[in-house]
């Protein structure tokens, strides 16, 4: 007897890659302290995940995952496992198309500083694909050293929307920032240099949201941050911080500036 026909698969391909954008896991013991904003026990898969499924499902699915438009990588495995996790994260993002637009990149690993300019090349290749929200957890258990972004692509985009660092170093090069898009950027844990606050207040001008916790090296810098904290109130500004070391009592008198400048105009 034929087999009955398999309704589902003779979607259109848009509609399949939806689906599977769609499907939930339940979310591992490893990953609950991360996944924040996750209010139940589950989340949207991994490319890891979507490519297992995919592959197990039918032959007619099994490259359906290269057009999904979020790219999510979670391992939180022992560092042993350095190498074979940025081999797979590598080998995995040479079979996306590169002309597809990306809604979301999310990296959550473990890696080694010797990985540094791999890891910097798979985010300049998610703002080659246009990202809007990206999302990068990289922690170095062995050392903690706080990761280095240095590719000017990164600090100099205009379709980015949203950001969330988490233990990095913040250093824009050439000490500028241009984020025309830009909503909302969190950072936690993160090591400022220079005056970033200022560079990146006065390159986000749709900002909206600023996230900083336990963020370090935090100063105000000769850029106008009254200014540019007033202007933003005005247009709904929401800031938030939970620092350390006094961190947090240095923003807190910059936002009470930019209230009192806004008060005099």
């Amino acid at each position: 007897m034929a087999e009955e026909e398999d309704r589902i698969s003779c979607l259109p391909d848009l509609l399949l890659v939806e689906i599977i954008s769609r499907i939930k896991v339940k979310i591992k013991d490893y990953e609950e302290e991360e996944e924040e904003e996750e209010k139940e026990d589950e989340r949207l898969m991994t490319t890891k995940e979507a490519i297992k499924t995919t592959s197990t499902i039918s032959k007619r699915w099994q490259h359906l995952w290269t057009k999904l438009a979020t790219l999510s990588f979670i391992y939180f495995y022992d560092g042993d496992f350095y190498d074979d996790v940025t081999r797979v994260i590598g080998n995995t993002l040479t079979q996306c198309p590169t002309d597809v637009n990306l809604n979301k990149f999310k990296l959550k690993i473990l890696c080694s500083v010797q990985h540094t300019s791999q890891v910097n090349s798979w985010i300049r290749y998610a703002f080659t694909r246009n990202v809007q929200d990206i999302d990068l957890l990289l922690w170095d258990p062995k050392t903690g050293e706080e990761f280095s972004f240095y590719d000017e692509l990164f600090f100099n985009n205009s379709c980015i929307t949203r950001i969330k660092l988490y233990n990095c170093v913040f250093c824009p090069p050439n000490a500028t920032i241009c984020w025309d898009q830009l909503k909302f950027l969190s950072l936690k844990k993160a090591r400022l240099v220079g005056d970033s606050i200022g560079i990146i207040l006065s390159g986000s001008p749709c900002l909206e949201t600023l996230d900083l916790a336990h963020v370090k090296d935090i100063t105000l810098g000769d850029y106008n941050c009254l200014d540019a904290l007033s202007r933003l109130r005005d247009k709904g500004f929401q800031f938030s911080r939970v620092g350390a070391d006094g961190d947090e009592d240095r923003i807190t008198e910059l936002m009470d500036g930019a209230v009192a400048a806004a008060a005099e105009t």
